[in-house]
C-alpha cells in the first residue's frame, strides 16, 4: 500500500495551483465511487476527506479510520499509508483486558483458600471451641513430656561432671 494511486499532472508554473488542481483531481476520483454507493446516506461528504498539509494533502478514509499523505512527486501524486497507532493501542487494551481477567479469577481463587467471602466483606474470625483448645493442650503437653524423657535419657547416658575447687 506504499502507493495507492499515480495521477500524472502537467507541471505548470504555478506550483501551488498544480497541487490545487491535483487535491481536486484527487477529491474528485475518490468522491465518484462514495457517492455512488447506495449505502451512503444523502448528504454524507463521501468516503475520504482531503485536508491541505505541509507538502501535499492529507486524506482520511472516514469509514476506517485510515490516513495517508497525498503528495507530488515527479508530475504524478502518490499517497502513502501513515503508520497508525490504533492497531498498536487496541492491542494493549486487550492485552490488559485479559490480564485483569486472570488476576481477578487469581483473586478469587486464593480469597476461596483463605475463606475470605468473595464480596468485599472483611473476613469474620472464627473463635476456637472449647475442643479446639483441648486438643491443643493436649498436643502441647505430649510434646513437652516427650522433650523432657529425652533430656532425662541424655543425662544418663552422659557421665557425670565433676569440678574440680
Amino acid at each position: 500500500m506504499d502507493s495507492l494511486l499515480r495521477i500524472p499532472l502537467r507541471q505548470t508554473a504555478h506550483g501551488a495551483a498544480s497541487v490545487l488542481a491535483g487535491a481536486g483531481l484527487w477529491a474528485a476520483v475518490t468522491a465518484v465511487p462514495a457517492h455512488a454507493q447506495s449505502s451512503m446516506p444523502a448528504g454524507s461528504p463521501g468516503r475520504f476527506t482531503m485536508h491541505p498539509a505541509d507538502g501535499g494533502v492529507l486524506q482520511m478514509d472516514t469509514q476506517t479510520g485510515a490516513l495517508s499523505m497525498c503528495k507530488q512527486a515527479s508530475g504524478s501524486w502518490a499517497c502513502t499509508m501513515l503508520p497508525d497507532d490504533r492497531t498498536a493501542i487496541n492491542s494493549e487494551v486487550e492485552r490488559l483486558k485479559s490480564e485483569n481477567t486472570e488476576l481477578k479469577a487469581s483473586v478469587k481463587r486464593l480469597e476461596e483458600l483463605a475463606g475470605v467471602p468473595g464480596d468485599g466483606k472483611q473476613p469474620t474470625a472464627k473463635l476456637p471451641t472449647e475442643e479446639d483448645v483441648d486438643k491443643a493442650m493436649s498436643y502441647v503437653q505430649r510434646m513437652l513430656k516427650k522433650f523432657k524423657e529425652k533430656l532425662k535419657e541424655l543425662e544418663d547416658t552422659d557421665p557425670p561432671r565433676r569440678t574440680r575447687l
